[in-house]
């Protein structure tokens, strides 16, 4: 691949990752607001989008997914940052940038983890 497609390549996927942060961060916002309240286990969970807290296990639960789609966003824009600096100047990561890509992958890895896990033990 030339260097021209592979920053062409960059842009778009720089591009493409723009909605999914946007919404992200709301997301993220929207599910700590929704964890933080107090239990209360005669509420119904009757909406799929809202639920309420039965005990404080799972508002603990919701507050650390919360944080971490904070914390997995937060390393998404490191890695777009990085591949629209590529895309418009054509300089790779220098070994301390590749290491930091490196966290913000794990971070992105495990922030998918926990979302399998964490709801599943609830």
């Amino acid at each position: 691949m030339s260097i021209a497609a592979a920053r062409a390549l960059a842009g778009a996927f720089a591009l493409a990752s723009a909605v999914p942060l946007w919404f992200g961060f709301w997301i993220a916002l929207l599910n700590i607001a929704v964890s933080t309240q107090p239990p209360d286990p005669t509420i119904p969970n009757g909406d799929p989008c809202c639920w309420h807290p039965d005990t404080w296990v799972e508002v603990a639960g919701g507050i650390a997914l919360g944080i971490g789609t904070l914390v997995a966003w937060a390393a998404l824009i490191y890695t777009v940052v990085a591949l629209v600096r590529f895309a418009l100047t054509g300089k790779t990561p220098a070994n301390r940038q590749r290491r930091r890509l490196t966290i913000s992958a794990s971070l992105l890895a495990l922030w998918a983890a926990t979302h399998i896990a964490l709801p599943m033990s609830l």
